[in-house]
């Protein structure tokens, strides 16, 4: 009987749908209570799994959530640089 090889499963997922609603919610922080049910692992990419935790743990302090917010929040994480740079922030919007 011939050895199977381990195959590891991709959920199906689109990046460009999580970067949309990550982009939503920083142009219009309304829009945040709408998504705030949605847990950190409905994003695939782990960079945007952080970006939405902070963006919650922003909404839940009652502060304004924007690009230099962002960055500066996840710099002071030390996840800035791992999640792709204010530059991949930026491109969210």
């Amino acid at each position: 009987m011939p050895q199977e090889k381990s195959r590891r499963v991709v959920p199906p997922y689109s990046k460009e749908a999580e970067r949309a609603l990550l982009g939503a919610a920083v142009l219009d922080n309304a829009v945040i209570p709408q998504i705030a049910g949605l847990s950190t692992e409905a994003f695939f990419l782990s960079s945007n799994k952080e970006i939405f935790s902070c963006i919650l743990e922003l909404h839940a302090a009652c502060k304004p959530i924007d690009l230099a917010m962002l960055a500066t929040e996840l710099s002071g994480r030390g996840k800035l640089t791992e999640i792709g740079g204010a530059s991949y922030i930026s491109s969210l919007t």
